[in-house]
C-alpha cells in the first residue's frame, strides 16, 4: 500500500475527483481536519490628521457577484461530498465523486472565467471623486463649511507649507498617479538614442523647446520651428522627428513603462495631480526621490473653507431649498453653539488618548493609530486593543457625544 492516502491499491490514489473529495475542507466533518488558514493583514501607516467625510456618508452593500457558485464548489468537498457521491454513484462513492467532479469542473470554469473577466475590467484603481454635497467640519469650536466646486488656489510657499502641515494627506499629490489617470505631465526632459547618438529633448506644454545632440550642440532649429516639427524635413530627419513626437506622446499619455525606464531618463518634470478636489502643480527633478530629492509643490488648489454666513454656503442652502430639501438647520443657532442641529448626527471624529488616536465613524471605532502605526479594524492589533479597552473607549465615545455635543474635528452628516 502506497504512503499517503493508503488507497492506491483500489485504483483511485491519483484520481483527481477522489483526491478533491477527500482533501476539501468540510467544517461539518468531525474527523481531524485543519481549516484553511487566512492570514491577517496588518495595515500600517504614518500618523495622519483627523479626516472628514461627505454629509451623505453611507455604508455600501456589494451585490453577490457569482460567489454562490464558488461556495458550491467548497461545500461539495470533504466528507459531505463522499456521502452525497455514494448516492450519485448508486452506492459507489468513488464513481459518485467522479460525476460530481466533472460537473463542478464545468461550473468552476465558468465561475473562474466570469471572475477573471470582472477582475480584468474592474482591477484598475479609480480616481478619487470630488465633493458632491455640502460638508461641515467642527474646527476650533466653530463650524467650517465646504461647498462642492468652491476651491481656492495659492502659489505662496508659506501657505502651501502650512496646508501640508495641517493636512498630511495633501502630500499624496506629489505622487505620480498614472494608473488612476490623476496625474498629467505638462513639461519634461528625456533622452532619445538615434544612430549611436544620445539626444536630449525638452518639451513645454505642446511645444518642443529644445533638442541637444550628444556633443552638447543645440540642434533645435534643424527640426523645430515655433515649437512644432518642421514640415520641410527630408525622409531621414522626418523619421527622427517622428520618434520625438512619439516619445512626447507617451510621456504626456502617462505611459508608465516609458516614463520609468531609466534609459529614457525622464527628468525636470512639471505635472499636475488631482485627487478629488485637491490639485497640485508639482516639479520633480527626476523619477527617483532618493537620487533627486523630494518633489516640490508650486501651486496648490483645495476646497475653500467657508463660514455659515458666506455667499457660497447661503447660495447652496437656497438652491437645496428650491429643490425641495431644506437644510437650513445646518447653519442655525444650534450648530453655532456646538450642538447638533435637528436631522443631523456626528459622522466621524477622533479620540486622543495619550499616544493613541482612535478614529470613530458612526459611533464605532474603525482604526487605532499608536505611535507611527495605524491599525485598521479586523487586524490583530486592533482587535486586541478593543478587547483590552473596549469599555473605556465606549465611555469616551459616549461622553464625547453627550447632550448632542459636536466634538472638535468632527464631521456633521444627515441622519
Amino acid at each position: 500500500m502506497a504512503p499517503g492516502y493508503g488507497i492506491s491499491g483500489i485504483g483511485y490514489g491519483n484520481d483527481p475527483a477522489f483526491l478533491y473529495a477527500l482533501n476539501a475542507y468540510n467544517p461539518n466533518f468531525m474527523g481531524v481536519q485543519t481549516a484553511p488558514q487566512v492570514p491577517q493583514v496588518q495595515q500600517t501607516a504614518p500618523v495622519s490628521e483627523p479626516t472628514s467625510v461627505d454629509p451623505t456618508f453611507k455604508g455600501s452593500k456589494k451585490e453577490d457577484d457569482g460567489i454562490g457558485a464558488g461556495t458550491a464548489l467548497a461545500v461539495a468537498g470533504g466528507a459531505a461530498a463522499l456521502i452525497y457521491s455514494a448516492y450519485k454513484g448508486k452506492g459507489n462513492p468513488i464513481e459518485g465523486a467522479k460525476q460530481i467532479w466533472n460537473s463542478l469542473k464545468s461550473k468552476g470554469s465558468k465561475v473562474a472565467e466570469e471572475v477573471a473577466a470582472k477582475t480584468k475590467s474592474t482591477s484598475k484603481p479609480k480616481a478619487v471623486e470630488g465633493l458632491k454635497e455640502l460638508k461641515v467640519v467642527m474646527k476650533g469650536g466653530k463650524p467650517v463649511y465646504y461647498v462642492p466646486g468652491k476651491t481656492t488656489t495659492t502659489s505662496d510657499s508659506t501657505q502651501i507649507a502650512n496646508l501640508l502641515r495641517s493636512n498630511k494627506e495633501l502630500k499624496q499629490l506629489t505622487g505620480l498617479r498614472f494608473t488612476t489617470g490623476e496625474t498629467t505631465i505638462k513639461n519634461a526632459t528625456f533622452t532619445l538614442k538615434d544612430g549611436g547618438n544620445t539626444n536630449v529633448i525638452e518639451f513645454v506644454g505642446d511645444k518642443i523647446a529644445k533638442i541637444t545632440n550628444g556633443s552638447g550642440s543645440d540642434i533645435t532649429h534643424l527640426f523645430v520651428q515655433n515649437g512644432k516639427i518642421r514640415t520641410d524635413l527630408n525622409i531621414a530627419d522626418t523619421t527622427f522627428a517622428s520618434r520625438i513626437e512619439e516619445c512626447i506622446a507617451k510621456i504626456k499619455g502617462s505611459d508608465a513603462k516609458f516614463i520609468l525606464d531609466s534609459e529614457n531618463a525622464v527628468s525636470n518634470i512639471t505635472y499636475a495631480t488631482k485627487i478629488g478636489d485637491n490639485v497640485a502643480e508639482v516639479f520633480r527633478k527626476g523619477i527617483s526621490t532618493k537620487i533627486h530629492g523630494q518633489p516640490q509643490i508650486n501651486k496648490l488648489t483645495t476646497l475653500k473653507e467657508c463660514t455659515a454666513n458666506s455667499n457660497e454656503v447661503l447660495a447652496y442652502v437656497r438652491k437645496s431649498k428650491d429643490s425641495g430639501h431644506d437644510i437650513s438647520a445646518i447653519i442655525g443657532k444650534d450648530i453655532k453653539s456646538k450642538k447638533l442641529p435637528e436631522g443631523y448626527k456626528v459622522g466621524e471624529f477622533d479620540i486622543v488618548d495619550g499616544r493613541n488616536l482612535i478614529h470613530i465613524v458612526d459611533g464605532k471605532p474603525v482604526s487605532i493609530t499608536t505611535g507611527s502605526k495605524k491599525y485598521a479594524s479586523g487586524t490583530d492589533d486592533f482587535l486586541a486593543f478593543m478587547e483590552r479597552y473596549e469599555s473605556a473607549i465606549n465611555t469616551k465615545i459616549k461622553n464625547a457625544l453627550k447632550d448632542k455635543k459636536i466634538p472638535d474635528g468632527a464631521t456633521i452628516v444627515p441622519v
